[in-house]
């Protein structure tokens, strides 16, 4: 098995922390952002990885309990379900999550249940125990919305196709842009660009109008949650709407 990399510098302020999921490098990143506006993640993985994610934290040169933001993209498990449990382990951290989103993250049961459903048996071992996030620790993001962390503020862009709770976080002054799974999976090599498509709320009209969005900023930089970071932004999103467009 390759070994993973917990932590990999991708400039001054913006580590890509790979969460391990089930053993695999390459599958599930968080990123670490540090600066004048203090630590924070955008995604955090499941809750089955979060002693990867800390010890991806520590392998970047931090404390944990330093973190202060804690930034979602969607509360899907591979990407929200660490939170409660990273919060546990930060006083200070503050949760920045969509209005449609933020229910789940303070009461998971009904999240839990329809996972369960699907994965029966195997929810632990997959997806770890989802500890649920104290409300005063929730901050509720919308479309426009600027969240000082690390380096620079991050716009929030909310980004619907993949989930109709899903938003973007774009730093404009370095031109990164922190999509979630709006911009598609990208782990093979050579790589081949996937959407990842979970009922039950899809929309492919939606998903088409946030790749528009994407490209009309002109980012420099997009940062895959699976996995790392694209810089030939608009080949990839040309070929993640066609095979959009074949699978639908």
């Amino acid at each position: 098995m390759t070994s993973i990399d917990a932590a990999r510098r991708l400039d001054d302020h913006l580590w890509v922390i790979d969460t391990g999921h089930q053993g695999q490098p390459g599958v599930v990143a968080s990123y670490l952002l540090d600066g004048p506006h203090g630590l924070g993640f955008v995604d955090v993985g499941s809750g089955a990885t979060v002693e990867n994610l800390l010890a991806g934290v520590r392998a970047a040169g931090f404390d944990p309990a330093q973190v202060e933001r804690i930034l979602l993209t969607h509360i899907h498990l591979d990407h929200a379900g660490a939170t409660g449990a990273l919060v546990a382990q930060a006083p200070g951290a503050q949760v920045y999550v969509h209005r449609l989103g933020a229910p789940h993250l303070i009461d998971p049961s009904r999240l839990v249940r329809s996972a369960t459903r699907i994965y029966g048996e195997r929810m632990n071992a997959l997806w770890g125990e989802i500890v649920p996030v104290p409300q005063e620790r929730l901050h509720i993001v919308d479309d426009g919305d600027e969240i000082a962390v690390g380096p620079s503020e991050l716009r929030v862009l909310y980004t619907p196709g993949h989930a109709i709770h899903h938003v973007a976080f774009f730093d404009e002054r370095l031109g990164y842009l922190f999509p979630g799974d709006v911009a598609g999976v990208r782990l093979e090599e050579p790589p081949l660009v996937r959407p990842p498509t979970p009922p039950p709320d899809l929309s492919l009209e939606d998903w088409y109008a946030s790749l528009n969005r994407i490209l009309a900023l002109r980012p420099q930089r997009i940062c895959l949650p699976h996995f790392g970071p694209v810089d030939e932004i608009e080949t990839h999103i040309s070929e993640l709407r066609e095979r959009l467009r074949l699978w639908s």
